[in-house]
């Protein structure tokens, strides 16, 4: 299924089943999360092919950067959003069900219900919703990216082995996320002096 597909149909799937609107609604956290993902999105790449250059000795640093930014462009642009969307479908379901049944959200843990509620959180669970889906973007990300440089592999010569490639991307990925997760939480502390 095309990711216009999905997106396609989340949309329609979210538009059928609204429910009613109230003043204490949470905000969506692709909101809160895609502009910063954006603004770092330079940090990363620079951070990522640094990490990667250590591992993939066969290109120059030049085509390492330009292979992390593709890469890391489509995971941003395209893939965050589209898990925020599937998510969202999660939290909606868990609303549906609770409507039907109110028993099912009582019978849930908080931290779960904070979980599954993470793509349109409340302000004061902001900071946690967006550590929780900055593990699962980490997974997406990942993926993503070993998708597209895999496909680029032989337009831009690579010449180490598919385990390798995948080693460097799962480690620049972590030392990205790591950033990632430290540093809007340490912005909002330091607003909140």
């Amino acid at each position: 299924m095309s990711y216009f597909r999905i997106l396609f149909l989340s949309a329609i799937f979210l538009v059928l089943f609204q429910s009613p609107a109230f003043a204490d609604v949470g905000i969506p956290m692709i909101i809160v999360i895609e502009p910063i993902l954006i603004v770092l999105l330079i940090p990363v790449i620079i951070m990522e092919s640094l990490v990667m250059a250590r591992t993939i000795k066969s290109i120059k640093f030049s085509k390492i950067f330009r292979l992390v930014s593709i890469s890391n462009l489509e995971s941003t642009l395209i893939g965050f959003p589209i898990m925020w969307l599937l998510m969202a479908a999660v939290e909606l379901g868990l609303e549906i069900s609770r409507a039907i049944n109110p028993e099912i959200s009582r019978n849930l843990p908080e931290i779960v219900r904070m979980i599954l509620q993470a793509p349109w959180t409340s302000e004061e669970e902001s900071l946690w919703a967006y550590l929780f889906l900055m593990i699962l973007f980490f997974f997406l990300s990942y993926r993503i990216e070993y998708t597209v440089t895999k496909s680029l592999i032989k337009d831009f010569n690579i010449k180490e082995e598919k385990k390798t490639i995948k080693l460097a991307i799962f480690k620049a990925n972590i030392a990205s996320y790591i950033f990632l997760s430290v540093f809007p939480p340490m912005l909002d502390r330091l607003s909140a002096k």
